[in-house]
């Protein structure tokens, strides 16, 4: 497990870790969830298929496919394993 602190920070992350997936907060510094996630697609190759979880303290009707904070461990399992990732 890898932890960033910014946006910019996650993308460098995933880029040294090379992870199966990616739990990443929709509302961070510098470069946001949605900002960093086009960064990691843009990588191409694996990155455009990578599963990328959204999360967020601050979750809304809009934001169907973002997991909200706090949530459970078998939420997050059931998103990892049964729904398929957005890109």
């Amino acid at each position: 497990m890898v932890e960033a602190g910014t946006g910019r920070d996650a993308v460098r992350a995933a880029a040294a870790s090379q992870p199966d997936a990616i739990l990443l907060d929709w509302n961070m510094p510098n470069m946001d969830g949605y900002e960093a996630t086009q960064a990691i697609r843009a990588a191409g190759g694996a990155w455009k298929t990578l599963p990328i979880i959204a999360l967020t303290a601050r979750a809304n009707a809009y934001a169907k496919r973002i997991n909200a904070k706090p949530f459970l461990s078998n939420e997050l399992y059931f998103t990892l394993v049964y729904r398929p990732h957005v890109n």
